[in-house]
């Protein structure tokens, strides 16, 4: 059985710095049903949401950008409007099928995010786990 890079696990703990949700480079996506729980947290009719914060990408939906390609749901004081409720995308970071490929992609990431490297060790188990949410 092959094993990965990662079998003694790997450790994150988010630093509330706010990065991965600045500048352009990427979108934001998101179901229906994570759309409708954030409009429903902003006191927002769903279609009035989408009109303000959604687009259609490739089929898919994702968050318009904000100021800059910042993400458009970062608040003035840089933290996340809708945190308790943020994406699967957003959620499962640093777990992403192109941060966890390899050592080199987690070191690459490791110099945008205080993160890496920082808190609790994650077992392979749980980052697989989160790497099929992404799916």
């Amino acid at each position: 059985m092959k094993t990965c890079w990662y079998e003694d696990g790997l450790a994150f703990e988010c630093q509330g710095c706010s990065h991965c949700c600045r500048g352009p480079g990427g979108y934001v996506w998101l179901s229906m049903e994570e759309a409708c729980r954030i409009a429903a947290h902003l006191n927002m009719k769903p279609d009035d949401f989408g009109r303000k914060y959604l687009r259609q990408v490739k089929g898919k939906l994702a968050l318009v950008d904000g100021a800059g390609g910042d993400c458009v749901l970062l608040g003035e004081d840089g933290r996340c409007e809708v945190y308790e409720l943020r994406p699967t995308q957003c959620r499962t970071f640093p777990w992403w099928p192109e941060v966890v490929d390899c050592k080199q992609s987690w070191e690459n990431e490791k110099r945008n995010c205080p993160g890496f490297d920082q808190g609790r060790i994650f077992t392979p188990d749980e980052i697989q786990k989160a790497l099929a949410e992404n799916d």
